[in-house]
């Protein structure tokens, strides 16, 4: 408890100062392996599941986090882990396209991004809306649902790796009751150390706070 506090403190003072300081190399390494520890006990294989079985959803983030996300869904597809992947569905407009001679819909660049990455468009869902005051919790919920309405046994979800203990302890909360096992798959992507702290910052904030308060 002790050592949650302080690594908890120091994060806070780096994310609020966004000074560089002595140790900082430690305390990153630190912060990581907290967050992105994932319980065995609640993280089932990808094999665990047929692929008609297992269901496949990306978290939302920004562009940046998107890429290294649909990197590593297409490469689960392609592995033949799943025959679905449904995605966080952004409203607004992005890249302008000269053969449609208008913008892309965010969901039109998500989708044509895994095409790319040699995944079906037929294969990806951008169907989950919503979420943008309590990201994760909000995004199982309704993830939760759309899973256990198509009678999936399996769900695999894509996340950042420094957020991959947040989400699985989402994950299983809202879903413990639904017979549905979860396993999460980690990008790699890059993160400051005060993006760890702000991270950790909500880790406890579920952990001890909204998690706690769900009742399903």
């Amino acid at each position: 408890m002790i050592s949650t506090l302080v690594v908890f403190l120091a994060g806070t003072v780096l994310l609020v100062s966004g000074e560089r300081v002595p140790g900082q190399g430690v305390l990153k390494r630190a912060l990581l392996a907290r967050l992105a520890a994932v319980d065995p006990a609640g993280d089932a294989s990808p094999a665990a599941a047929s692929r008609e079985d297992t269901l496949l959803y990306v978290l939302g983030g920004s562009r940046r986090s998107l890429e290294y996300k649909f990197n590593k869904a297409a490469e689960l597809y392609r592995q033949n882990r799943c025959a679905t992947i449904v995605l966080y569905s952004e409203p607004g407009i992005t890249d302008y396209d000269p053969a449609l001679k208008r913008n892309l819909t965010n969901d039109e660049w998500a989708v044509r991004s895994f095409v790319e990455r040699g995944v079906p468009a037929t294969a990806v869902e951008p169907t989950v809306k919503g979420g943008w005051y309590l990201g994760t919790y909000v995004e199982a919920k309704k993830v939760s649902t759309i899973a256990r309405n198509r009678g999936y046994r399996h769900l695999i979800v894509v996340t950042s790796s420094y957020h991959a203990g947040r989400t699985l302890m989402t994950f299983a909360k809202i879903m413990e009751a639904q017979g549905i096992t979860i396993s999460i798959a980690s990008a790699d992507e890059p993160v400051a150390l005060h993006g760890l702290a702000y991270e950790y910052l909500k880790l406890m904030i579920y952990k001890y706070i909204i998690l706690p308060w769900d009742t399903g």
